[in-house]
């Protein structure tokens, strides 16, 4: 199986989560997905830990503990995905001048790489990513791996504007049953989609979902359940891809899983 060792800017890079109990999350994971993990300790403290999860020996994505300032506050354990950018200040400098509030200016992550974090201005958090050492997941679209991400927000027109603007994106929107979707393309290619979040969403920003792909949407959504994960949505088909489920973990971070029909 092939090892991915680059991405072209505008495209997701990198996914990790940051968990208020990183124990309880690696056995959720390890046990539904398959990974592997692969300890990197980067400071002296018990928590300054990164579990790189590992895919058949290729690196899928990252479970980080929460510190105890983000645990007194209450900050809930979520997936955070990285968007490839070749110069994290120009890029930082631009998402500013779109719109964007900076939470991180663009600072060095040891030899691995320049990382910005901010919030879109449809209010979703989102990371910039300079590779260096470290150029994102080796593998995707694997089952097991991310095989998509999807920015679900309340003002769609500034959410298009802005990763447009940012990243070069083109927006093509179309009806997907009842709603809208907009799938986001890079030279032509998807990227991304976005959706409006229901009314009956009241309480959950907005956020960048990502899906991880799946042979048995069904029997890994029921397996998940088992381990305490709480169903959100689904499983519901998708025209022409196949079928997803929307869960949460038996922390709370929102993820969800896509069984593809094709691709």
């Amino acid at each position: 199986m092939p090892v991915i060792n680059a991405y072209p800017a505008g495209s997701f890079c990198w996914l990790d989560m940051g968990a208020n109990d990183l124990a309880v999350a690696e056995r959720f994971y390890t046990a539904l997905f398959g990974w592997t993990t692969d300890r990197t300790q980067f400071g002296p403290d018990e928590g300054d830990v990164y579990l790189r999860m590992k895919l058949h020996g290729r690196a899928a994505a990252a479970i980080y503990p929460l510190d105890p300032g983000q645990k007194m506050e209450r900050v809930p354990s979520a997936w955070l995905s990285y968007l490839a950018v070749d110069d994290a200040e120009a890029a930082a400098a631009r998402a500013v001048e779109l719109g964007a509030t900076l939470l991180a200016e663009p600072f060095d992550v040891m030899d691995e790489g320049r990382m910005v974090l901010l919030t879109d201005p449809s209010h979703a958090t989102v990371a910039l990513w300079e590779a260096k050492e470290h150029r994102g997941a080796e593998v995707r679209d694997e089952p097991g791996a991310a095989t998509w991400t999807e920015l679900a927000t309340r003002d769609l027109a500034k959410a298009e504007r802005f990763y447009t603007g940012l990243l070069g994106w083109t927006a093509d929107t179309f009806t997907r049953g009842p709603v809208p979707y907009t799938l986001f393309l890079r030279d032509g290619e998807p990227v991304a989609g976005m959706l409006r979040l229901a009314q009956s969403m009241d309480g959950i920003p907005p956020h960048w979902m990502p899906f991880f792909a799946v042979t048995d949407v069904e029997g890994d959504l029921r397996r998940a359940e088992e381990m305490g994960a709480v169903r959100l949505v689904g499983p519901e088909p998708l025209a022409g891809v196949g079928r997803f489920a929307t869960m949460q973990d038996p922390q709370g971070a929102a993820f969800s899983i896509l069984q593809r029909t094709s691709r």
